[in-house]
């Protein structure tokens, strides 16, 4: 298969809040200096969840989509954004965050569901690779995850990350 993969994705910080009323507000932890607190107003996120389905459209999902969707959920790695948009197009999503002790549950995951689709950061789609590798070589899973897509997002992903998660996911 070869994989689309989309790693641009418009930057958050150019919807600034037109409604006096906030319906999200997210705060960052503040790894590059000073904490941010992002405020989206409901027509703000109706704009960001559409801006995020253009771009999900724009790459095959469908309502034959079936996604995994392993990100941290607020506005820098858009996982709940992403959701919105999914569920906007039609598709399946199955959503289980991007931490470790979770990431083997949601290889099985993608196997019994049947997943054609992973939305994910690329340092955890290499540690899924990994894991869904080790789980069927355990017999863990008796086949091996056939995707039609991998999106990674929030991080850049180097040539070399991208191949091996590609070859890991069925890719060439």
């Amino acid at each position: 298969a070869d994989f689309p993969i989309a790693t641009q994705l418009p930057d958050l910080r150019r919807w600034r809040l037109r409604d006096p009323k906030p319906t999200r507000c997210y705060l960052s932890s503040g790894t590059r200096g000073e904490p941010n607190q992002t405020f989206f107003s409901a027509q703000d996120w109706r704009e960001l969840v559409d801006e995020r389905a253009r771009c999900l459209s724009a790459v095959g999902v469908t309502t034959a989509t079936k996604a995994l969707v392993a990100v941290p959920f607020g506005p820098w790695f858009s996982g709940d954004n992403i959701s919105d948009a999914l569920s906007s197009l039609g598709a399946s999503l199955f959503t289980v965050g991007a931490y470790l002790p979770h990431l083997l549950s949601a290889v099985c995951m993608m196997a019994r569901l049947q997943a054609n689709t992973l939305i994910t950061l690329p340092s955890t789609a290499l540690t899924l690779a990994h894991l869904a590798q080790q789980a069927q070589d355990s017999g863990l899973l008796s086949k091996p995850i056939i995707l039609d897509r991998i999106i990674m997002v929030g991080e850049s992903a180097s040539e070399p990350l991208r191949l091996a998660v590609e070859r890991a996911f069925g890719g060439p």
